[in-house]
């Protein structure tokens, strides 16, 4: 496997939301190596010094995962009742792994109200 196949690999896996164990296993390293491999692999998809750096991994890879790539997207699907935190038991479709915490970093982070 070259080194952007596994990259590639490694950021697939981590947007299906595996662990970096597990995508350390299907690579064939540890779970230290494979978030070392998916970071590079974030670092040359996305670019360095990419907005969202100063927000948590979590709140990053919910944008990433909902294909918010701009700060005006996210500003309207918040805005749009589209990005709201996951609630149980809810029927409509809610972003994997965003809770209140998320939720409220990034209106806090985008100078938007709750």
């Amino acid at each position: 496997m070259t080194p952007q196949q596994r990259r590639d690999r490694a950021f697939a896996l981590r947007r299906q939301g595996k662990t970096f164990k597990e995508i350390g296993e299907s690579l064939g390293v540890c779970d230290v190596r494979a978030r070392e491999i998916y970071g590079r692999a974030r670092e040359v998809l996305l670019g360095p010094g990419h907005w969202t750096d100063a927000l948590g991994v979590r709140t990053q890879n919910v944008l990433l995962n909902a294909g918010l790539n701009t700060v005006n997207e996210v500003k309207e699907a918040i805005s749009s009742g589209k990005l709201r935190p996951h609630q149980w038991g809810a029927r409509e479709m809610r972003a994997l792994n965003y809770g209140k915490k998320s939720h409220e970093e990034l209106v806090e982070f985008l100078g938007m109200k709750l």
